[in-house]
């Protein structure tokens, strides 16, 4: 609906994936913002996030930067759905909690 939004646009588990293929000491230009400038830093995040498409070795299967939907399906659907969710979101956090506190010099 809005092809634009599209470059900024990722499942949890692409942006885990793209996130984990980023050297820390490529973080550095986040430095460039103060550290109470999160927003900033977190913006320059994603964009950082993005430059890996087309970089990052894809996965396997198209599907599988995508999260099963346990929609109407069992309780091995909705483990399935936690055990990709729990370490994609881990990893983005992780990545993000080093954007707020990166400083000159990784």
């Amino acid at each position: 609906m809005l092809p634009r939004a599209s470059r900024y646009t990722f499942t949890l588990r692409e942006m885990a994936r793209l996130l984990e293929a980023v050297p820390s000491n490529d973080l550095e230009e986040l430095a460039a913002f103060p550290l109470n400038n999160t927003v900033g830093r977190f913006a320059t995040l994603v964009d950082i996030a993005a430059a890996q498409r087309g970089y990052t070795i894809p996965p396997e299967r198209e599907i599988d930067d995508d999260v099963v939907d346990p929609f109407r399906r069992g309780d091995e659907a909705y483990s399935l759905m936690a055990s990709q969710i729990v370490p994609a979101v881990d990893a983005i956090v992780n990545r993000f909690a080093l954007a707020a506190t990166v400083t000159r010099g990784v």
